[in-house]
């Protein structure tokens, strides 16, 4: 019978200490749990401590390839709906799992509960202790995140994951030799919510050959600016430029503390510099300030240090001039700035789908219920073809005045996860991208279903196209508008959505012989996305600037507000 709870312990010669982590585990209040240790190629007596717990933890022995790898054997053999780490050498409190759990369990969109600390010395004593305050808001934990893993700090150990984020994000990242557990729980922390127990639940042990210590502060810091670089690559991140520098800024004052703690005052100078280099304003915080009193830099030093702030003041101020640089500092700094002060206008293009609208008001309602934000649903009255993206043209310029952010949403998309996040968008964001409709698989051509946009993307792009009736290439158009105006980049949030079956024939996008079909009127919009439609064929003239409707009624719901509309 499988357990609640898989715990895993990652072992490397830590022959010394495993039997107390061991013994941690076994005194816990909450028992439904097994224990799994991964054995990464130990040459002391691991094997030989472990082998006295035999009946009470299974043993996993592999050739040496780093804490990631073995965990990940751990993920892989582990049977419970709930996996929790501990670092062979780190220590439970005996009520960590019971308080973990009970937060974990309540609410099925939590990824990862994390927990307090004690900061222990080689000879046992508490040298600090640590706790991470309750970040209730998804953007601003991966916000600060970004630049402090001190947020999970001991992440290794002091957290709880549902195993469901191993399935949807993947396991931990075997190429990085440090910070890897950083990675995995900002991977979590983008798509799941998050918890903190505000209490010490941990004893973490720092050793002199850990990889955060002195000793090893070079290669750890290598590791660090290599996943952050890889971080601000692509997605979400990608403009954010501001807080990509702080979060170098953070690496380099890290390696400073680093070097403070092994007595190397070179290396304190070193790191200090080039942290205050990404991020000047890094100088005013207390952490810097110590280690600046630390390392008590020369004359010479501080005339070099300001000739370098210089040249960097100089350099910013020459990049400011390109559109990108104006494009990544409005995404990192003034939309989300006015993005906190917006609400959020949910689009639903509607007719005769009345099952479905009953199903979804009070299941999205439910979703929002930390959002501020208004559904509207824009009926459409006529017989005929229907024009969806007229419909969401209709929502848009009825609301254009309010101080709000949009979201075009189907009445058949029900939100699933925490990873289908609401928060406003810097850029366009395409939400559904794993549904149902497609088995959950991914499909990097679909770009519909639900929407988020600000209102002056979607205003420089002049909206959707208001041509395309009848079934299928609305939401292609306007990613194609999107492509072709390089300022605004597109991004994705890895949500996942069920798409509810439509009583009589399921949803279209489920049969492919639609496709197939020859519909002329798909076949018309497929010519006319392609460019093959004789008619002219502007995004300027067509869409938002041209839009023609007459407002035939407005109802009020119960949540939301419909207004009928003849096209």
């Amino acid at each position: 019978m499988s357990k609640l709870i898989s715990v895993i312990i990652p072992a490397y010669n830590c022959g010394a200490f495993i039997e107390e982590a061991l013994n941690s585990v076994f005194v816990q209040t909450f028992t439904d749990y097994e224990v799994i240790v991964v054995d990464d190629g130990s040459t002391d007596n691991t094997r030989g401590v472990v082998g006295r717990f035999r009946e009470k933890a299974r043993y996993i022995y592999q050739e040496n390839k780093g804490v990631s790898a073995a965990r990940n054997t751990g993920i892989k053999s582990a049977q419970g709906r709930f996996i929790a780490f501990l670092d062979a050498d780190d220590v439970w409190l005996p009520k960590k799992l019971e308080l973990q759990i009970a937060a974990m369990l309540e609410n099925d969109l939590i990824g990862v509960v994390a927990c307090g600390l004690f900061c222990v010395r080689g000879d046992g004593t508490i040298e600090k202790e640590v706790i991470a305050g309750n970040h209730r808001d998804k953007n601003q934990l991966i916000r600060e995140l970004c630049c402090d893993p001190g947020i999970f700090f001991g992440a290794g150990s002091s957290v709880l994951v549902r195993s469901e984020c191993f399935q949807t994000l993947g396991l931990f990242d075997e190429s990085l030799h440090a910070a890897e557990d950083w990675e995995m729980c900002l991977r979590i922390a983008k798509s799941y919510e998050a918890r903190f127990i505000q209490v010490p639940l941990l004893e973490y042990r720092a050793r002199d050959g850990s990889a955060v210590s002195g000793p090893n502060a070079e290669q750890f810091l290598t590791q660090e600016l290599r996943f952050v670089r890889k971080l601000f690559q692509s997605g979400d991140l990608k403009w954010r430029l501001i807080l990509k520098a702080k979060a170098c800024s953070h690496r380099y004052l890290r390696a400073a503390g680093a070097c403070e703690a092994a007595g190397r005052r070179a290396g304190v100078r070193k790191h200090l510099l080039r942290a205050i280099l990404f991020y000047p304003p890094i100088l005013f915080t207390p952490a810097a300030r110590a280690r600046l009193s630390y390392a008590r830099p020369g004359r010479n030093l501080s005339q070099r240090f300001r000739h370098r702030l210089h040249l960097v003041a100089v350099y910013f101020k020459l990049k400011a001039r390109f559109k990108k640089l104006a494009a990544g500092f409005r995404s990192s700094i003034v939309r989300p700035l006015r993005g906190r002060r917006q609400e959020l206008i949910l689009v639903v293009p509607y007719r005769n789908r009345e099952e479905n609208l009953k199903e979804f008001i009070p299941h999205i309602r439910h979703f929002l219920k930390d959002v501020r934000h208004r559904i509207v649903v824009i009926e459409q009255a006529e017989d005929g073809l229907f024009n969806r993206a007229k419909l969401l043209n209709v929502g848009f310029s009825l609301y254009r005045d309010a101080n709000a952010y949009f979201c075009f949403h189907d009445v058949d998309m029900l939100p699933e996860s925490a990873s289908c996040g609401y928060s406003y968008p810097v850029m366009p964001t395409h939400l559904s991208a794993y549904c149902s409709q497609f088995d959950y698989q991914f499909d990097p051509d679909y770009f519909g279903g639900v929407l988020l946009v600000n209102k002056e993307d979607f205003l420089r792009v002049n909206g959707f196209s208001n041509q395309y009736w009848g079934w299928g290439a609305e939401d292609d158009d306007l990613r194609k508008r999107f492509d072709q105006t390089w300022t605004i980049p597109r991004a994705r949030r890895m949500g996942r959505y069920n798409s509810i079956e439509r009583a009589a024939f399921g949803h279209p996008r489920a049969h492919e012989n639609v496709k197939r079909s020859g519909n002329p009127q798909y076949q018309k919009n497929c010519m006319r996305l392609g460019g093959g439609e004789r008619l002219p064929y502007d995004p300027k003239t067509d869409g938002l600037s041209d839009l023609r409707f007459k407002l035939l009624k407005t109802v009020a719901g119960d949540g939301f507000v419909k207004h009928i509309v003849r096209l």
